[in-house]
């Protein structure tokens, strides 16, 4: 993660291709999770760009643009810190849309301030121009102490050796891991899709929070 670390934290005054490291690794071995940990850690404002937000070339164009000119959660939250822009799932926006690549390629080279991309994305994704001029870079799969960690927070009772005897039967894919000390494939994300809770008269922030970034 050093690597990661240290490409983040590189200075650069304007957008280029060099703005942009594109996360490759085999699905489901923690990629998302050990970015946004590490953004968290660096005090970043993470802005996420994924199928939940995203499904169209145009709108990824529109998302980026809104990234880079203002936050609507920065200035309602008077949060000051660095942004880092996330994009999750990228062969699944390509599935939607093939020209995602293309748009994005072509952002990278509009004249805004840098603000660090990092795309997460499975092996072996055919990409075009946009794959020989930026940076690529695969992260390995957690370790066992890593997913224990993870696991841990679904079940407390669970034990290294347990966690990482169960990492090891499903090649260490974390969301497999995660699926069986749940025992369901239920997600949360679409409990905030309803903006009525926006006029509720209970107040929750982090409902608050995925609503806005769901549609600013």
């Amino acid at each position: 993660m050093d690597f990661i670390k240290n490409w983040i934290l590189t200075p650069r005054e304007k957008l280029s291709l060099d703005s942009c490291l594109f996360i490759t690794g085999s699905s489901g071995i923690g990629k998302s999770y050990a970015i946004n940990k590490l953004c968290n850690e660096l005090d970043f404002f993470i802005i996420n760009i994924n199928s939940f937000n995203c499904y169209s070339s145009k709108q990824l164009t529109d998302l980026l643009f809104k990234s880079f000119v203002s936050s609507l959660i920065q200035q309602l939250t008077l949060n000051t810190q660095k942004k880092i822009i996330i994009i999750d799932e990228f062969e699944t926006l390509l599935s939607f849309d093939s020209t995602m690549n293309i748009h994005l390629f072509n952002f990278l080279n509009t004249s805004h301030k840098h603000i660090p991309i990092i795309c997460i994305l499975s092996n072996n994704i055919k990409l075009g121009e946009i794959k020989k001029k930026c940076i690529f870079y695969e992260l390995p799969p957690l370790n066992n102490n890593e997913i224990f960690q993870i696991l841990s927070k679904y079940d407390s009772s669970i034990t290294i050796t347990e966690a990482s005897k169960i990492a090891y039967e499903n090649n260490f894919n974390i969301k497999d891991c995660i699926k069986i000390i749940n025992n369901t494939f239920y997600n949360n994300n679409d409990d905030f899709l309803n903006i009525s809770e926006l006029y509720s008269n209970n107040f929750y922030r982090d409902n608050f929070k995925k609503i806005i970034y769901k549609d600013q």
